[in-house]
């Protein structure tokens, strides 16, 4: 399989489409992918690490991604939480904790960490009167 880091995280939000349709995904095609991502997740762009953990959490229905897999893409995510917007946080966050859940492995410590910190940082940013009605 000859996908570079972007490519892999497009090919597997095909698949996730695809699969959300009658699930004809093929199982073996979806851990390849999967693999690859996590070898190739040191190169893995921000925008493509968050579409790589939103495919693989639509996937994990299909295949659920294997504790190596999560390890390594959870700690891309602790490496470019400094870059990953706002909308993006709440697709890393629901993606981890069902893909962590699934693979029943958890997130390294200085990543849950930096998590935290993320959330609090842009919660404290809110404006009250934003969220006064909720």
């Amino acid at each position: 399989m000859a996908f570079d880091a972007s490519g892999v995280g497009e090919v597997l939000g095909v698949l996730a489409h695809l699969d959300e349709g009658d699930g004809g995904v093929d199982k073996a095609t979806v851990h390849a992918l999967s693999l690859r991502a996590a070898v190739l997740s040191e190169q893995l762009e921000t925008s493509h690490l968050v579409n790589v953990l939103a495919s693989l959490l639509v996937l994990s229905e299909l295949l659920p991604a294997e504790a190596s897999i999560v390890k390594a893409l959870s700690c891309r995510v602790g490496d470019k939480l400094g870059e990953v917007s706002d909308a993006q946080l709440v697709v890393v966050l629901r993606a981890l904790a069902a893909l962590c859940g699934h693979a029943k492995v958890s997130v390294d410590e200085e990543v849950l960490d930096g998590l935290a910190d993320r959330v609090h940082k842009t919660v404290s940013e809110l404006d009250p009167e934003d969220t006064a009605h909720v």
